[in-house]
């Protein structure tokens, strides 16, 4: 693996921002390392990965607990727990050195399968509604069947 990582040249941005390729880091150096990259999942591999949750994951209220070490959070869990009997559901565990593992879990916490299909439902709501009724940036027109980021639906 390379000994640092170097800021993103200018084809990685391109790639990030046109193909949604995050570069994290290469293994090896030059020419030929191969880049080891992180890709942003679309709507629709979000919508599968969160209806695969189980139900009673998915329906169970998620929450964060941590341990303190000389105040610091050094360990965090993510749970879920449907309160109805079947017991608390381990989802993560970060642990970390610094201040960020408590934040970390609220995150994981928040972003539960309930949580992204609610905002999933949302987005494809508002999108009907500005492909039905255009927006005022483009004169009231439909956007011609793409989505807000300009990908054909």
């Amino acid at each position: 693996m390379a000994d640092k990582v170097h800021p993103m040249t200018e084809e990685q941005r391109r790639r990030w921002r046109d193909e949604g390729v995050f570069p994290v880091e290469c293994w090896g150096q030059g020419p030929g390392a191969t880049p080891l990259v992180c890709p942003l999942p679309d709507r629709e591999l979000l919508r599968k990965l969160a209806e695969a949750v189980p139900a009673h994951i998915q329906t169970s209220g998620w929450y964060a607990t941590a341990q303190r070490h000389n105040h610091k959070t050094v360990h965090a869990s993510v749970y879920g727990d449907n309160f109805r009997g079947m017991g608390r559901q381990a989802i993560a565990s970060v642990i970390s050195v610094g201040d960020y593992s408590g934040p970390l879990a609220d995150y994981i916490a928040a972003a539960c399968p309930r949580t992204m299909l609610a905002l999933l439902d949302r987005i494809a709501e508002l999108e009907a509604a500005v492909a039905k009724f255009g927006s005022i940036s483009n004169g009231g027109r439909p956007l011609d069947g793409r989505t807000w980021d300009g990908v054909p639906s």
